[in-house]
């Protein structure tokens, strides 16, 4: 596992939408159950039930968390080939 950056390209998966990918735009700390967590944005597309699908870098193969929500969505699907 690897920390995520801002300005970089991510990819995720999920059972409604395949594997998508998109660029971090936003950074988010937000206090959760008493806990801080912290939460980052991408531009991408995601639909509901996708929630809970890996988060990774294309270029490393590693994982950088989960996808847990969808907001601000791009209609563009990321160009990589598997």
């Amino acid at each position: 596992m690897e920390r995520m950056r801002l300005h970089r390209e991510y990819c995720w998966s999920g059972i409604n939408g395949g594997r998508n990918c998109g660029v971090t735009y936003e950074r988010k700390r937000e206090k959760v159950g008493g806990h801080w967590v912290i939460g980052m944005w991408a531009l991408g597309p995601a639909v509901n039930g996708d929630s809970g699908g890996p988060v990774w870098d294309q270029k490393t193969k590693k994982i950088v968390g989960i996808l847990s929500a969808a907001n601000r969505i791009s209609k563009e699907p990321c160009g990589m080939t598997p």
